[in-house]
Order: structure tokens, then sequence, then C-alpha cells
């Protein structure tokens, strides 16, 4: 197993910070200057490996979850990727075959 220390994603995580919180209802300069609001091209690119690589049953899981039920039960899904990532958000491609007939599709 990888140790928790080496971990090829662990210097991003390290470096994603936030200033603790002010009393003062408004952030100061300080505050929005070590707060870290989108992840670098370079980490998301390493991130999508990642997840894609180690993880394509938990990407494929994500898929299905965000399914109705009835189309879990019924069809089949392939193909999943995670394809974009930010500190909010994820997308993921994926095949949907219901029967014979197949599309691709994107959860945002």
């Amino acid at each position: 197993p990888t140790s928790h220390t080496s971990h090829p994603l662990l210097p991003e995580l390290r470096s994603c910070t936030f200033a603790p919180p002010t009393p003062t209802s408004h952030p100061t300069p300080a505050i929005m200057a070590t707060t870290t609001t989108e992840i670098s091209a370079q980490t998301s690119t390493r991130v999508l490996a990642h997840m894609n690589d180690d993880h394509a049953a938990s990407v494929h899981a994500m898929v299905l979850s965000n399914l109705p039920h009835r189309e879990v039960v019924r069809c089949k899904v392939q193909n999943a990727k995670m394809t974009s990532i930010t500190m909010k958000a994820y997308s993921i491609s994926y095949v949907f075959c219901d029967g014979n007939t197949c599309d691709m599709r994107t959860i945002e």
C-alpha cells in the first residue's frame, strides 16, 4: 500500500491551505491571498489521470449513483471517465446502452 506521506497528490493537497477565520465579517487581503479557490490545470490533469487509472470502479459507481434506479437495473454503463474537475464540480463522460442503442452522455 502507498504510505500517506508518499501519495502523489499530497504536495498539491498540502498547498490548498486556508487562512484561519478572523473576527471580522469581511475577508482581509491576507485571507483572500491565501485562499485557494481553483486548482491548476496541471493538478487537474494529474487528479483526472489518478481517478481514471486508479479509481475506475469509483468513477463508474459515481455514474450509477446519478442514474434513476430503473436505468441502473435495465441499462448498461461503459467507459466512464472523469473529464474535468475543479474545487466545486466534476464532469464524467460515459457510454449509456439501452438494449442495442448506445449514446455518449455526460454528468456535469
